[in-house]
């Protein structure tokens, strides 16, 4: 498989445009999960002017004072659910990265109870 037809079928139509000449992509492509890009429109430019931190979660992050990011938007990374202030942060997102092939549906489900532990809602 070549980089155009992965890029085809994995990145929303939305960038894809804005891509186009990189990419020679024609007005005809229509990715098989182009109604997420419809379902998620919603929720561009949500945050627009607010400030967000990304949180993520390598090993030093465990000595960094994080609770003044109480009442801030954050986006959560992979393991972050495991800090310690996870239930003072309270980040309104999380995005779980794969780290290290072969990263299956079954690792996923472990992930998500874990995100049931941590968060309330």
């Amino acid at each position: 498989m070549d980089i155009k037809s992965i890029i085809k079928e994995f990145i929303p139509p939305i960038i894809l445009k804005a891509k186009r000449k990189i990419f020679n992509i024609t007005d005809s492509y229509k990715p098989k999960y182009a109604h997420l890009v419809k379902d998620n429109i919603k929720f561009k430019n949500i945050h627009k002017g607010k400030r967000v931190f990304i949180l993520a979660s390598g090993p030093s992050i465990k000595t960094q004072n994080l609770k003044p990011l109480e009442n801030e938007y954050c986006i959560a990374v992979s393991h972050f659910h495991l800090h310690e202030d996870i239930q003072i942060i309270k980040p309104q997102y999380h995005v779980l990265a794969p780290q290290h092939p072969p990263f299956t549906f079954d690792d996923s489900s472990k992930y998500f109870l874990d995100f049931k532990k941590a968060y309330n809602n």
